[in-house]
């Protein structure tokens, strides 16, 4: 073995072992996108526009895309140094694809030329031949290049990164991207994650840093810091605006946009984890009287559904079907779970069963269900018939017992003919029983006005389902006789994240001292 093959071995056993397995991933990748799996020149030539890409355009993986790394940072990477914090910025960064893993490619090109030396030299110097022919045909990695108005450089993502909580060690976003319908230019924020204990949500006031809620995975929520630009950017944002969401895998996850709207500051249906997207927050905005405005705008965005294959081909994914997706688990037999739900104790799956020119002993089919830290789940019992006929569908219900809380959980389904096959669940959280007690009530001002004496009031629903207000008693006592108001228009019900100012009107002949019940509350009033 030569004295370069030696080296490189040598390169290539410094990188981390994940770092290798995710380079081995590309690099299968590049070749099935080529087919050229099975065919040795087809490979070398994949080979040859691999080395031609790194060498002309400096072109490295991040994630399923390839991105451009500036030139300061390939000569950092050459000399084995570390990035001064002073070093100048980049003006304008050349972005397109996220670029955090642009460290990272001197390993890369080690792994494509190792790939090249070891398969295709027998051992004598016709590798270096190889190595410098000039391919005779155009690379075709090809990334989308653009400049981005984003002021900070990426090279400082990883130190604002760190600067956040860092509670989610394994899986987390690290940069946000939007890209507009036009697609010509580009916007990047570094994303920090920050703990939200209480109402107090910290971020950093760089324009360019998001801060996301620690935890929410689902549909992750990222507050942007108020500033003239953010502000302008978010009323940019349009019907075919692209998000794409790098997590600290390499995963790109990507959403489109799907609304605007201003919310008041206590709604906290935006943070609900029942349906995957993305959601935008302008935080951060203060009113002329200095204090935080009433209301926010918030960006919604849906996921799609190709970023699983993506992160299928990445192997970040098992290949379990996604609920309400129909997957044969037994010659001519097919499952669907159309639901998975918490109810009194009980994990409830919703299922259905077809079968085609086979009839389905239901006894035959061995059921098993963990959640995510892969912990057996007990099914209690099910409502499914024990045969089900040739060319039939069948709904039913399976009960698991619930452990305790649960988001998620996998279902393997095998039958002594098949290979289990396994079902991904979402588990639907019943919804909370919310009375007129759990309305935020705020008595805004008491006015007296000749003969009357005037109430305002704000009410606020904070959870997830409507109240009816209808046959709620309001009454001010004096002297312990009851007065009900001259003016009422308290609303029959109070939507979910909605607020109202409800305004009353009572009687008043110069009392000092009464008490108002109003929605299950009692307040004590003094008047001078």
């Amino acid at each position: 073995m030569t004295e370069a093959q030696n080296r490189l071995d040598r390169q290539w056993d410094a990188v981390p072992a994940e770092r290798q397995a995710y380079y081995c991933r590309v690099y299968q990748r590049e070749l099935q996108k080529a087919n050229a799996t099975l065919d040795d020149a087809a490979e070398l030539r994949v080979l040859r526009q691999l080395i031609d890409a790194y060498r002309q355009q400096a072109l490295v993986p991040v994630g399923t895309r390839w991105a451009i790394v500036p030139d300061h940072i390939q000569q950092a990477a050459r000399e084995q140094r570390e990035m001064s914090h002073d070093e100048p910025l980049i003006q304008p960064v050349r972005s397109g694809t996220p670029r955090l893993l642009g460290l990272l490619l001197l390993p890369m090109a080690g792994l494509v030329i190792l790939f090249l030396v070891t398969t295709f030299s027998g051992g004598d110097d016709a590798s270096a031949v190889a190595l410098d022919a000039t391919p005779s045909i155009t690379a075709t990695v090809t990334p989308e290049i653009s400049p981005t108005p984003t002021p900070l450089a990426l090279e400082e993502a990883d130190r604002v990164i760190r600067d956040g909580e860092l509670l989610s060690k394994d899986y987390y976003p690290v940069l946000l991207q939007v890209y507009p319908p036009d697609a010509m230019r580009s916007r990047v924020f570094v994303v920090q994650e920050r703990l939200i204990e209480t109402a107090d949500w910290r971020f950093d006031a760089n324009p360019d840093v998001a801060s996301w809620v620690s935890g929410l995975i689902v549909r992750p929520v990222l507050g942007l810091p108020f500033s003239e630009e953010n502000t302008a950017f978010m009323e940019s944002l349009q019907t075919g605006t692209r998000f794409e969401l790098q997590m600290n895998t390499g995963a790109v996850l990507t959403f489109l946009y799907e609304d605007r709207q201003e919310v008041v500051r206590q709604t906290s249906a935006i943070f609900r984890q029942d349906t995957p997207g993305l959601v935008l927050v302008l935080i951060g905005e203060y009113a002329p009287d200095g204090l935080l405005t009433d209301e926010r705008t918030v960006v919604t965005a849906r996921y799609e559904a190709s970023n699983e294959i993506e992160r299928l081909e990445a192997g970040e994914l098992s290949a379990n079907v996604p609920m309400g997706t129909s997957a044969e688990i037994a010659e001519g037999v097919f499952l669907r779970v159309l639901d998975a739900s918490v109810d009194s104790g009980s994990l409830i799956l919703d299922v259905d069963l077809s079968t085609q020119a086979t009839i389905l002993l239901v006894a035959d089919l061995s059921w098993s269900l963990v959640d995510g830290a892969n912990t057996p789940i007990r099914l209690a019992s099910h409502t499914l018939p024990a045969e089900i006929p040739s060319h039939s569908t069948i709904s039913g219900n399976m009960l698991f017992d619930l452990p305790g809380q649960i988001d998620s959980a996998v279902l393997q389904v095998e039958s002594p003919s098949s290979e289990p096959v396994a079902f991904a669940l979402s588990i639907r959280q019943p919804e909370p029983a919310l009375t007129v007690a759990d309305l935020v009530i705020q008595v805004e001002a008491i006015t007296l006005t000749g003969d009357q004496l005037e109430v305002t009031a704000r009410l606020f629903n904070p959870l997830g389902n409507p109240v009816s207000l209808v046959g709620q008693s309001i009454r001010l006592d004096t002297n312990g006789i009851p007065t009900i108001p001259l003016t009422n228009d308290l609303p029959p019900e109070l939507a979910s994240g909605a607020s109202y100012s409800l305004h009353l009107s009572f009687p008043y002949t110069g009392q000092s001292d009464a008490r108002l019940f109003l929605l299950e509350r009692e307040y004590a009033l003094h008047m001078p």
